[in-house]
């Protein structure tokens, strides 16, 4: 009996290989989807000439928070219990592909809006983390089941520390320890600074479960919102979740088309940079 024919499968096991590096073919492909989507938000690509650094920089991170938002939709529902193990194929194809994407772009840290860059960067490793961990669990961690799995935490953990450098050398600190605990989980290893988040999320987790005193019902509201607080605070610091939260804060979504020249016409295009190259 011949094997039905499935021509719309996505084939997650091709691999393209340069030198010691191997790269997922699908992820490749995510990755340059990306840089179509950077060149679309590139003023010089549409010969304007009136637009300064700061679109630029603001251009990619618009495109790294959507890539961010598209990981997310395939995470939240790779975690569900009933979710098949084949669910993490895709969520993993897209995380190669930022991490690419970050490997070859740099103005986007550099943005005047420093929060937003420091929270992708969070989002970014916490992503790597959480689907380290929960891989782990399953046991898929592995080149095996994702071939590109070396090469791709390699440049991760470079690009972490290149950052988290870059940080030290401007404001004196770090602002992760994301990269040393992935290379944990990657290795096996415990990471040292485990113990203390545990001590952390252990004590929070006794304030949370001390009883107050009762409440009127008009402090309710803000009883809810202390206890959502302390529940924030028993998260794991890794959590990816949180971290796109944060990404988010205060808007109604991350990412999004406003850069994007593509959708505009000439004129449009012109008046769309000039704001910019007045900033």
């Amino acid at each position: 009996m011949q094997p039905v024919e499935r021509p719309n499968e996505v084939n997650y096991s091709a691999v393209t290989r340069v030198g010691k590096d191997v790269y997922s073919k699908v992820g490749f492909n995510l990755f340059e989807e990306m840089c179509r989507e950077t060149q679309n938000r590139d003023p010089a690509f549409f010969e304007l000439q009136n637009a300064n650094q700061e679109w630029i920089k603001e251009a990619e991170m618009e495109v790294i928070e959507n890539q961010i938002e598209a990981f997310w939709k395939l995470y939240k529902n790779a975690i569900k219990k009933k979710s098949p193990q084949s669910a993490w194929k895709p969520t993993f194809a897209t995380l190669e592909a930022l991490t690419l994407y970050l490997q070859s772009k740099e103005s986007w840290f550099e943005m005047k809006e420093s929060k937003r860059p420091e929270e992708a960067f969070k989002a970014f490793g916490n992503a790597w983390v959480s689907t380290a961990e929960n891989l782990s669990k399953l046991g898929t961690f592995n080149q095996n089941t994702f071939p590109s799995v070396r090469t791709m935490i390699t440049i991760a953990v470079d690009i972490g520390n290149t950052i988290n450098e870059k940080n030290m050398d401007k404001n004196k600190m770090k602002l992760s320890d994301w990269p040393e605990k992935l290379l944990c989980v990657w290795t096996g290893n415990e990471f040292p600074g485990d113990k203390k988040v545990v001590a952390e999320m252990e004590g929070a987790e006794k304030k949370k479960k001390a009883k107050g005193k009762p409440v009127a019902a008009e402090e309710k509201k803000v009883v809810r919102s202390k206890r959502q607080m302390r529940e924030a605070a028993v998260l794991s610091p890794w959590d990816f979740k949180s971290s796109f939260v944060s990404l988010k804060d205060g808007r109604k979504h991350v990412g999004g088309t406003a850069h994007d020249l593509s959708a505009l016409g000439p004129e449009e295009r012109e008046r769309a940079i000039a704001g910019t190259a007045a900033a």
